[in-house]
């Protein structure tokens, strides 16, 4: 049976000749389908193995270059071991990692551990008495950290009240804020505390001495800082990098001796004529030597006690006696020798019309009573 049409066909062979033609484009079309899918896969395979080829290239180059790398590093690290200047940096001294060149950042004060007359700021580093003369102790959160010099914080004050007898006491304390069931009215009856300042007085845990130096002078904008030397244990206050007091040895003398003078916690009592203080929060110490000379040291109780000076305040019932007996002498006698000569003082100036508002001693009011005048 031939492919062909008939001249003469009839419809039947019409019919049977275009079924004919149309099964054989579509034989032609498929096999020409299956011939483009051969060729195309062909085509991926090879682009695929080309690609694969040209990956492992890379990452064999990649091996070559980090090779030559590492080379040449060990190179230079054996010619540098080799320097004289390398020989010298070998023998150089190494000080420890916390005695960094910038100043370690000194903690804010404690809220747990903060007198009630004292109000501290948002950020902790600003504290205020808000009413009395006391009950004003703030500790700080965190203990110092060692410097090349020792363990230094500084305040700066911010505001003062005139009339008051007695100042700013500043110090180091070594029992943690978390420890205190109570804060004392005093920042010198803490356990562990090196305090400087109040009318004049060195309390070194729990032992007092007298210096020369008076916080009830400072000024607002003083800056007021606190060192404690790192091999001998040595208290020394500065005021504006002046030094003010020093007490040498002052964390290294009986039982302490025996202990490290490690952790310290920064304490202040804005007590009497300081009523605001700041705590800086990158303080710097004077940089030695710093010209410390006799008049610096603090001196026996006893001997202020039985000095002439002492003696002549007694007998002309100053109010003052606080600067010189009886607030060195915590016995409710010493209280009262201070208060009566206070009362004293305060009769005298009121009888000759002088207005000068008087303060308040120890907690005690000081408005007096007597007959004649108020």
């Amino acid at each position: 049976m031939t492919n062909s049409l008939p001249e003469n066909p009839t419809a039947e062979e019409l019919r049977s000749f275009y079924l004919r033609e149309g099964r054989g484009e579509e034989q032609r079309l498929q096999a020409g389908a299956a011939d483009e899918k051969q060729r195309l896969e062909r085509a991926l395979f090879e682009e695929r193995i080309m690609q694969e080829s040209s990956a492992r290239d890379w990452v064999d180059e990649r091996e070559r270059i980090l090779d030559e790398i590492e080379q040449v590093r060990a190179a230079a690290a054996a010619a540098e071991r080799r320097s004289p200047a390398a020989l010298l940096d070998a023998t150089a001294a190494v000080l420890p990692v916390s005695f960094s060149r910038q100043p370690p950042v000194v903690a804010p004060f404690s809220r747990e551990a903060c007198g009630v007359n004292l109000v501290l700021s948002e950020d902790g580093y600003e504290a205020t008495r808000t009413r009395g003369c006391r009950q004003s102790v703030a500790v700080g959160s965190s203990p110092l950290q060692r410097t090349a010099h020792g363990w230094f914080f500084e305040v700066v004050i911010g505001e003062t009240v005139t009339g008051w007898v007695g100042g700013l006491g500043i110090g180091v304390t070594s029992t943690p804020p978390a420890e205190l069931r109570r804060v004392p009215d005093k920042a010198w009856r803490l356990p562990s505390t090196y305090i400087v300042g109040y009318w004049g007085c060195v309390f070194l845990d729990g032992t007092e001495r007298r210096t020369e130096w008076r916080s009830d002078t400072l000024q607002a904008g003083s800056r007021v800082g606190l060192l404690v030397t790192a091999d001998a244990g040595d208290l020394i206050v500065f005021v504006d990098d002046v030094p003010a007091v020093f007490a040498p040895g002052a964390l290294r003398s009986g039982d302490s001796e025996r202990r490290e003078i490690e952790p310290l916690y920064p304490v202040v009592d804005v007590f009497a004529a300081t009523r605001m203080v700041t705590l800086s929060e990158r303080p710097s110490p004077p940089e030695p030597p710093w010209n410390v000379d006799e008049h610096l040291l603090p001196t026996d109780v006893a001997a202020v006690r039985d000095s002439p000076r002492s003696t002549r305040a007694v007998n002309n019932g100053n109010a003052d006696l606080m600067d010189t007996h009886a607030l060195t002498d915590w016995s409710q006698h010493g209280r009262n020798l201070a208060y009566e000569a206070g009362v004293a003082g305060i009769a005298s100036r009121l009888s000759s019309g002088d207005s000068t508002r008087v303060p308040e001693s120890e907690g005690r009011s000081a408005t007096v009573v007597t007959s004649g005048y108020r």
